[in-house]
């Protein structure tokens, strides 16, 4: 059995990760891409214990509250079957306290049906709602991104998303 490559981001030349990946359709592992991300690097706090004395990175709440403002954004019921009508629109900044209360309990919010919430912030557009907002950059590996580039110059739907979560969801 054949196993999949790793490859650091950056060791080797564009033309030589197109040839060997993505002309041949070969799957690989690319690591240390998300290094430099502002959203890496400030969206947690890292080097925390854990209860268990493990090290461990915890979500910056309050930055994130901070940085992107209390817009709608597209949340998902993960408890049970996904059903296509479990998406809904909520404020950022009360899902980002859902998700705080979640950590601080390690719980679920149990509704007056006494059915067990696990919330999911999934599919959210942030990239084409704060255009200026660099929060991410696309791999050179990836820099040929023909698609979303259509998609962006004739303001329609994109493929950037965005998703994050409590433990579980």
């Amino acid at each position: 059995m054949d196993t999949i490559e790793r490859l650091s981001d950056g060791t080797i030349p564009y033309r030589s990760f197109y040839a060997r990946y993505i002309e041949s359709n070969w799957p690989v592992i690319i690591t240390n891409v998300s290094n430099e991300w502002e959203c890496s690097k400030n969206w947690v706090l890292r080097n925390f214990l854990s209860d268990e004395g493990f090290q461990t990175s915890v979500i910056n709440f309050d930055y994130l509250k901070h940085k992107i403002s209390n817009r709608l954004v597209p949340v998902t019921n993960c408890s049970g079957y996904f059903k296509q009508n479990s998406v809904m629109e909520m404020h950022f900044h009360n899902f980002l306290e859902y998700w705080e209360g979640q950590h601080k309990t390690g719980t679920h919010i149990v509704d007056s049906k006494k059915e067990c919430n696990s919330l999911y912030l999934k599919d959210w557009h942030l990239k084409a709602q704060l255009p200026s907002y660099e929060f991410y950059k696309v791999p050179d590996y990836f820099c040929s991104d023909w698609l979303n580039e259509y998609l962006v110059k004739h303001n329609r739907d994109d493929y950037r998303f965005v998703y994050m979560g409590p433990k579980n969801s």
